[in-house]
């Protein structure tokens, strides 16, 4: 009898209160949510922030609450599950380049940016810059600016298809690099690699860089009285 009375009160939790989950942080979490359902109205899906995201959040702001308390209390809300692409890499070895959209107000417009994006394949370091489009010269202009940061370069650098990279296709798999892209590749010192079609997994660290930094940086914050 003693045995099972102990073992009731062990792990009997049903009774337990959340104390943690109080009204203030309920509220920080419905209107971090309501953040969400207005980013989602004007187009900006890939701006949501998610569980940890929310979590992180209320750390900075002081609450003492668990993460999966956070979890259990949006379950309704987020119910897509993130996946990771464990990959090992030398330091200095890979980076690979991307594109990302950005939707921001700009001295009171709504504009669509576009986020060019470098992330180290070791470490998921990412360099980001916004700009108007994606031509050649600030494809190019994030090449320059990348280098200069980390004051040298890397063995490899990653692309998909983009234009500012591949020139044409030569058969089904080969692909010819621009004059812009094999000049830098020969300034800088460094090879390209151009992934298969439709294989984004191929340059996984910064497809997952792209949605990171958008949920990092533009969840709350949208509106800017310029790029500067």
């Amino acid at each position: 009898m003693i045995e099972e009375l102990a073992l009731k009160s062990k792990y009997d939790t049903s009774s337990r209160t959340k104390i943690k989950l109080t009204n203030d942080v309920k509220n920080e979490i419905e209107n971090l949510i309501l953040k969400n359902e207005k980013n989602k109205s004007l187009g900006r899906a890939k701006q949501l922030m998610k569980k940890i995201d929310i979590h992180e959040y209320l750390i900075e702001k002081s609450y003492d609450i668990s993460y999966s308390t956070v979890c259990n209390y949006t379950k309704d809300t987020y119910d897509k599950k993130e996946t990771f692409i464990r990959q090992e890499y030398q330091l200095g070895e890979t980076v690979e380049f991307d594109w990302g959209e950005v939707k921001l107000e700009i001295g009171g417009k709504s504009l669509s940016l576009y986020m060019g994006l470098f992330t180290t394949a070791n470490g998921s370091f990412h360099y980001s810059k916004l700009y108007h489009n994606q031509k050649t010269e600030n494809f190019l202009d994030m090449h320059v600016e990348f280098f200069n940061f980390i004051e040298g370069n890397h063995k490899e650098v990653v692309y998909d298809n983009m234009k500012q990279a591949v020139k044409r296709f030569v058969g089904k798999t080969e692909k010819e690099a621009t004059d812009h892209l094999i000049s830098i590749a020969l300034y800088y010192g460094f090879k390209y690699r151009f992934c298969n079609t439709r294989c984004g997994n191929e340059k996984g660290h910064v497809e997952r860089g792209v949605e990171f930094i958008r949920r990092k940086a533009f969840p709350i914050k949208t509106d800017f009285n310029s790029l500067e």
